[in-house]
Protein backbone atom coordinates (compact mmCIF):
# COMPACT_ATOMS: atom_id res chain seq x y z
CA UNK A 1 0.00 0.00 0.00
CA UNK A 2 1.41 3.28 -1.18
CA UNK A 3 2.24 5.42 1.66
CA UNK A 4 -0.07 4.92 4.12
CA UNK A 5 -0.16 6.60 7.38
CA UNK A 6 1.42 5.19 10.90
CA UNK A 7 -1.22 3.41 12.85
CA UNK A 8 -3.81 3.18 9.88
CA UNK A 9 -5.81 -0.07 10.34
CA UNK A 10 -6.87 -1.48 7.11
CA UNK A 11 -9.09 -4.90 6.33
CA UNK A 12 -7.30 -7.29 4.02
CA UNK A 13 -8.44 -10.48 2.27
CA UNK A 14 -5.72 -12.50 3.20
CA UNK A 15 -4.22 -14.33 5.62
CA UNK A 16 -1.09 -12.68 6.31
CA UNK A 17 0.35 -9.50 7.42
CA UNK A 18 2.13 -7.25 4.32
CA UNK A 19 5.77 -5.10 4.75
CA UNK A 20 5.80 -2.49 7.29
CA UNK A 21 2.02 -3.63 8.54
CA UNK A 22 1.16 -5.91 11.85
CA UNK A 23 -1.63 -8.13 11.85
CA UNK A 24 -4.39 -6.64 14.88
CA UNK A 25 -4.02 -9.48 17.19
CA UNK A 26 -3.22 -7.57 20.44
CA UNK A 27 0.70 -8.13 20.31
CA UNK A 28 3.04 -6.55 22.08
CA UNK A 29 5.85 -4.56 19.89
CA UNK A 30 9.29 -2.74 20.78
CA UNK A 31 8.91 0.61 21.22
CA UNK A 32 12.59 1.36 20.87
CA UNK A 33 11.88 -0.12 17.47
CA UNK A 34 8.86 1.47 16.80
CA UNK A 35 9.21 4.58 17.79
CA UNK A 36 6.66 6.50 15.48
CA UNK A 37 3.87 4.66 16.04
CA UNK A 38 4.62 5.22 20.04
CA UNK A 39 4.25 8.67 19.80
CA UNK A 40 0.81 8.21 18.09
CA UNK A 41 -0.97 5.31 20.07
CA UNK A 42 1.16 5.30 22.98
CA UNK A 43 -0.26 2.21 25.23
CA UNK A 44 -3.30 2.76 24.46
CA UNK A 45 -3.61 -1.29 23.74
CA UNK A 46 -1.54 -2.47 26.13
CA UNK A 47 1.89 -2.53 27.18
CA UNK A 48 3.99 -1.12 30.17
CA UNK A 49 5.03 2.56 28.52
CA UNK A 50 8.51 1.97 29.05
CA UNK A 51 9.80 -0.89 26.78
CA UNK A 52 6.58 -2.09 24.96
CA UNK A 53 3.43 -0.81 23.33
CA UNK A 54 0.57 -2.76 22.14
CA UNK A 55 -1.27 -3.06 18.99
CA UNK A 56 -5.12 -3.70 18.78
CA UNK A 57 -6.51 -6.88 19.32
CA UNK A 58 -9.52 -7.53 16.92
CA UNK A 59 -9.70 -11.32 16.99
CA UNK A 60 -13.00 -11.87 17.11
CA UNK A 61 -14.06 -8.43 17.92
CA UNK A 62 -16.13 -5.53 15.97
CA UNK A 63 -14.36 -2.11 15.56
CA UNK A 64 -16.48 0.46 17.31
CA UNK A 65 -15.99 4.52 16.58
CA UNK A 66 -15.23 6.52 19.66
CA UNK A 67 -17.20 9.37 21.19
CA UNK A 68 -20.53 9.69 22.04
CA UNK A 69 -24.20 11.39 20.19
CA UNK A 70 -27.44 12.06 20.87
CA UNK A 71 -29.07 8.24 22.17
CA UNK A 72 -25.37 6.42 22.54
CA UNK A 73 -23.47 5.29 25.18
CA UNK A 74 -19.89 7.08 25.27
CA UNK A 75 -17.30 5.25 24.26
CA UNK A 76 -13.74 6.70 25.10
CA UNK A 77 -10.09 5.69 22.48
CA UNK A 78 -9.27 2.09 22.82
CA UNK A 79 -12.33 0.95 25.51
CA UNK A 80 -12.96 -2.55 24.51
CA UNK A 81 -16.28 -4.63 25.98
CA UNK A 82 -18.94 -7.07 25.00
CA UNK A 83 -19.40 -10.72 25.63
CA UNK A 84 -19.21 -13.70 22.72
CA UNK A 85 -22.09 -14.97 24.92
CA UNK A 86 -24.77 -14.43 27.19
CA UNK A 87 -27.30 -16.13 29.14
CA UNK A 88 -30.61 -14.74 29.09
CA UNK A 89 -31.83 -14.55 33.16
CA UNK A 90 -35.96 -14.47 34.16
CA UNK A 91 -35.46 -10.69 34.49
CA UNK A 92 -34.50 -10.09 31.57
CA UNK A 93 -37.40 -11.60 29.38
CA UNK A 94 -40.30 -9.81 28.62
CA UNK A 95 -43.60 -9.78 30.78
CA UNK A 96 -45.69 -12.99 30.05
CA UNK A 97 -47.93 -15.73 31.17
CA UNK A 98 -48.36 -19.28 30.69
CA UNK A 99 -52.31 -19.85 31.48
CA UNK A 100 -54.26 -22.87 30.56
CA UNK A 101 -55.98 -23.03 27.07
CA UNK A 102 -59.35 -25.55 26.56
CA UNK A 103 -60.29 -26.01 23.18
CA UNK A 104 -63.04 -27.31 21.16
CA UNK A 105 -63.43 -31.12 21.50
CA UNK A 106 -66.44 -32.57 23.27
CA UNK A 107 -66.36 -33.57 27.23
CA UNK A 108 -65.49 -36.99 28.03
CA UNK A 109 -63.65 -38.04 24.32
CA UNK A 110 -61.30 -40.70 24.17
CA UNK A 111 -58.62 -37.99 24.40
CA UNK A 112 -57.89 -34.08 24.31
CA UNK A 113 -57.40 -32.10 21.19
CA UNK A 114 -54.15 -30.00 20.68
CA UNK A 115 -55.38 -27.36 23.30
CA UNK A 116 -57.72 -29.28 25.53
CA UNK A 117 -56.51 -29.26 29.35
CA UNK A 118 -57.73 -31.59 32.05
CA UNK A 119 -60.91 -30.30 33.86
CA UNK A 120 -61.18 -31.82 36.69
CA UNK A 121 -57.56 -32.93 37.91
CA UNK A 122 -56.83 -31.68 41.40
CA UNK A 123 -53.23 -31.05 42.39
CA UNK A 124 -51.96 -34.40 43.66
CA UNK A 125 -55.24 -36.13 42.74
CA UNK A 126 -55.20 -39.50 41.18
CA UNK A 127 -58.57 -39.31 40.13
CA UNK A 128 -59.34 -39.70 36.11
CA UNK A 129 -59.56 -37.24 33.77
CA UNK A 130 -62.78 -35.64 32.27
CA UNK A 131 -62.16 -33.19 29.45
CA UNK A 132 -64.33 -30.43 29.20
CA UNK A 133 -64.33 -27.60 26.38
CA UNK A 134 -64.92 -24.69 29.31
CA UNK A 135 -62.92 -25.14 32.74
CA UNK A 136 -65.51 -26.14 36.06
CA UNK A 137 -65.06 -23.77 38.70
CA UNK A 138 -62.52 -24.81 41.62
CA UNK A 139 -60.72 -27.03 39.85
CA UNK A 140 -56.96 -27.03 39.03
CA UNK A 141 -53.98 -27.88 37.03
CA UNK A 142 -51.77 -30.25 38.12
CA UNK A 143 -48.43 -28.23 39.16
CA UNK A 144 -46.54 -30.20 36.63
CA UNK A 145 -48.71 -29.47 33.70
CA UNK A 146 -46.74 -25.76 33.51
CA UNK A 147 -43.43 -25.97 34.55
CA UNK A 148 -39.21 -24.73 33.65
CA UNK A 149 -37.82 -25.20 30.49
CA UNK A 150 -34.98 -24.49 28.95
CA UNK A 151 -31.14 -25.46 28.91
CA UNK A 152 -30.01 -22.16 31.02
CA UNK A 153 -26.92 -21.81 28.70
CA UNK A 154 -25.25 -18.78 26.99
CA UNK A 155 -26.34 -18.37 23.39
CA UNK A 156 -23.77 -16.80 20.94
CA UNK A 157 -25.00 -12.78 20.49
CA UNK A 158 -23.58 -11.77 17.60
CA UNK A 159 -24.99 -10.73 14.01
CA UNK A 160 -24.06 -12.50 10.63
CA UNK A 161 -20.50 -12.47 10.31
CA UNK A 162 -17.32 -12.92 7.75
CA UNK A 163 -13.87 -12.82 9.11
CA UNK A 164 -11.08 -11.13 7.26
CA UNK A 165 -7.87 -9.60 8.77
CA UNK A 166 -7.48 -6.15 10.69
CA UNK A 167 -3.46 -5.09 10.19
CA UNK A 168 -2.07 -1.73 11.48
CA UNK A 169 0.70 0.58 9.28
CA UNK A 170 3.94 -0.28 11.25
CA UNK A 171 5.76 2.37 8.73
CA UNK A 172 4.61 5.59 6.90
CA UNK A 173 3.86 8.86 6.89
CA UNK A 174 3.36 10.68 10.12
CA UNK A 175 -0.70 11.79 10.37
CA UNK A 176 -0.74 15.43 10.80
CA UNK A 177 -3.47 17.05 12.81
CA UNK A 178 -6.22 18.74 11.94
Amino acid sequence: MANPFIGEIQMAGFNFAIADWALCQGQLMSISQYQALFAIIGSTYGGDWRVTMGIPNLKSRVPLGDGTGPGLTPRQHGQFGGYQAVQLYKSQLPSHSHGKVNGDNPQNTAGPGSTVVPANMRIGSAGVSAFATTPIAGEYMSTSAISNTGGNSAHENRQPFLTVNFMMALDGIFPPRS
